[in-house]
C-alpha cells in the first residue's frame, strides 16, 4: 500500500467561462464520500425539497456560464421598437392555457419534452437550460433560455400544439372560443449588463406557492457534459499563470482548498497567454460542434 509521501502532488487550474480555480491535487485515486454519493442521488432525484440545493445551484451556474460562452450573437428585428438588436440568448416563459389537471411530471414528460424536441429539430437549438415554477394560481410554468433566437409566434404555435396533447387548448376553446391563447412570453435580455447573474437569480429563486413535483430544472445534454478545462501548472502553463495572477490578483478569493479568480475568460484573452487560450478553446470546441446524440 502506498504511503501519503509516495503520491505526487501538483497544482492545477480549473477554467470555466466565468472563473478560474487553483488547487492542489495528486495522483492518489479519489474515493467519493458517503455525503458526496448522497448529494449525487439528491441531484438526480431533485424532488425532496422545493429549494435548490447547493449542488444544484452550482450546476445551474455552470450551465448558464457555458450557455453564454457557447451562444453566438444573432441579429433580430423588433417590430415593436422598429430597430435591430444583437441577441445572445432567448429567454422564454411557457404557461398552461387552462387549469392544470395533470401532475407536474406528466406535463413535463408529455408537453415540455415534446416542445424541447421540436425546437431542437426545427431551429437547431443545441444548448438550453429550463426550470419549473408554480404560478400564483398553482399551475406549473416553465422558464427556458436557449442559444438560438426563435420568433415568438413560432414558439407559441409549437407550445400550444404541445399543450393540446393533454387537452389544454381544447379546454381554453370551450371557455374563450378560439385556439390561439397568449401562452408564452419572450423576455428581452439585451439590456441586462450582468446577464449570467440575472439568469442565475431567475432560475434558482424559490417559491412559497407550492412544491414542484419531480425535477425543478434541466438542461441540454451538451451543457450537462461541459465541466471545466483543467490545466496542470508546470512549464509554459506555470509561466503564463504567473502573468494572469499578477494582472488579476485583486479578483482572487481565498477558500480552504482553492483560490478562485472571479473573472470572465474574455479578460484573459487580452493577455499574451496563448497556451491558456488554446487549451480553453480546444476544450470549448468539443461543445461548440457536438455530435447529434449530445443534443437529443
Amino acid at each position: 500500500m502506498k504511503r501519503q509521501s509516495d503520491y505526487t502532488f501538483f497544482e492545477v487550474c480549473s477554467v470555466r467561462p466565468d472563473r478560474m480555480s487553483i488547487y492542489t491535487t495528486s495522483d492518489k485515486p479519489r474515493m467519493r464520500s458517503e455525503a458526496q454519493r448522497n448529494a449525487e442521488l439528491n441531484l438526480l432525484n431533485n424532488d425532496k425539497s422545493k429549494d435548490f440545493s447547493k449542488k444544484s445551484r452550482k450546476r445551474v451556474s455552470n450551465a448558464i456560464a457555458w450557455l453564454l460562452e457557447l451562444s453566438k450573437n444573432e441579429k433580430f428585428y423588433s417590430i415593436k421598437h422598429r430597430r435591430w438588436y444583437n441577441l445572445r440568448v432567448n429567454f422564454i416563459t411557457l404557461t398552461l392555457s387552462s387549469k392544470q389537471i395533470h401532475s407536474d411530471n406528466e406535463i413535463k414528460t408529455k408537453i415540455l419534452d415534446q416542445f424541447l424536441t421540436e425546437i431542437r429539430t426545427k431551429f437547431n437549438v443545441e444548448h438550453y437550460v429550463w426550470c419549473a415554477e408554480p404560478q400564483k394560481n398553482g399551475n406549473i410554468h416553465f422558464h427556458l433560455t436557449t442559444n438560438k433566437y426563435i420568433a415568438w409566434w413560432d414558439i407559441r404555435k409549437i407550445w400550444n400544439r404541445c399543450q393540446n396533447k393533454l387537452g389544454y387548448i381544447d379546454r381554453f376553446f370551450d371557455k374563450h372560443g378560439h385556439t390561439d391563447p397568449n401562452s408564452i412570453d419572450v423576455h428581452s435580455v439585451v439590456k441586462i449588463k450582468n446577464l449570467a447573474a440575472y439568469l442565475f437569480k431567475y432560475f434558482t429563486k424559490d417559491s412559497n406557492v407550492r412544491e414542484i413535483q419531480g425535477r425543478r430544472w434541466g438542461l441540454s445534454q451538451s451543457l450537462s457534459k461541459a465541466r471545466s478545462c483543467v490545466i496542470e501548472l508546470y512549464g509554459t502553463a506555470s509561466t503564463e499563470f504567473s502573468q494572469i495572477f499578477h494582472r488579476f490578483k485583486k479578483h482572487i478569493k481565498e477558500y480552504d482548498y482553492a483560490r478562485v479568480f472571479y473573472i470572465p475568460f474574455d479578460w484573459i484573452r487580452k493577455l499574451n497567454v496563448p497556451y491558456f487560450i488554446n487549451k480553453f478553446d480546444n476544450y470549448k470546441q468539443t461543445y461548440m460542434n457536438p455530435p447529434p446524440f449530445l443534443t437529443a
